[in-house]
This record gives structure tokens, C-alpha cells and sequence, in this order.
């Protein structure tokens, strides 16, 4: 009779450890959760400001009218240049302006409205169309 009672009071004490084991995962898991959460908060923060940030950068782009009649091509090689150097667009913009369907939803252009160039020798190339 004592066995079976030093048995169940030795199960019970490591039924309790393991309660004790359970709850202590239970904290551990509550505070993962709300660092995720946390987490979530910061990533929808910075996602929402790159956006802000990259519809001001084409507001600025677009507003920026000639004060003549300029032609596409003019106002490419000069206001698109000098907006470009003026280190005012954001590289996340410039990213977009690689890529062609970027490039076809907003300007309605068949190829990218920029590329980049990696070997001087074939800006010619570069320059047609693909």
C-alpha cells in the first residue's frame, strides 16, 4: 500500500512539473504572438509609407510640366534626367520605371521607361525597343 502511494505521490509531482512546463509554453507562445503582432504593425507601417512615398514621386514627375510645348522625347532627355540626378526619386520608383508592365499600366508604354546599363558599348542596342 505505501508503494502505490509513493507511485501517485511521485506521478502527481510530475503531473504538476508538467503543468507547470505547459503554462511557461503557453507565456512563451503569448509572447511570440504579440512580438508578431508587433511585427505586423511595423511591416504594414513601412509598406503604407513606400507606397506614400512612391505616389509622391511620380506626383512631383508628373506635375513637373514643361512651360513649352515640348515633345515625349524632349522632355525625356531633359526633365526625366534632371529629375533623375536630383537624387529626389526614390530607388523603389526607379525600380518600378524597369519594369515593363509598371511601365505599360502608367505610361501606356510597350517597354520599360527605363534601363539600366551595365556596358557602355550597347546603349545603341539598349535604345530600340524590345
Amino acid at each position: 500500500m505505501i508503494k502505490k502511494l509513493l507511485e501517485l505521490s511521485n506521478l502527481e509531482t510530475t503531473i504538476s512539473l508538467r503543468q507547470k512546463e505547459l503554462l511557461e509554453l503557453e507565456e512563451k507562445i503569448e509572447e511570440k504572438k504579440r512580438l508578431l503582432k508587433q511585427l505586423s504593425r511595423k511591416v504594414r507601417k513601412y509598406e503604407e509609407y513606400n507606397v506614400a512615398e512612391k505616389e509622391a514621386a511620380v506626383t512631383v514627375a508628373v506635375e513637373a510640366e514643361p512651360d513649352s510645348e515640348k515633345k515625349v522625347g524632349e522632355i525625356a532627355r531633359t526633365d526625366l534626367v534632371r529629375l533623375l540626378e536630383s537624387g529626389r526619386v526614390p530607388q523603389s520608383v526607379i525600380e518600378s520605371l524597369k519594369d515593363k508592365r509598371y511601365s505599360k499600366d502608367t505610361f501606356d508604354l510597350n517597354f520599360p521607361m527605363l534601363r539600366e546599363v551595365t556596358d557602355m558599348g550597347k546603349v545603341d542596342e539598349l535604345k530600340k525597343d524590345q
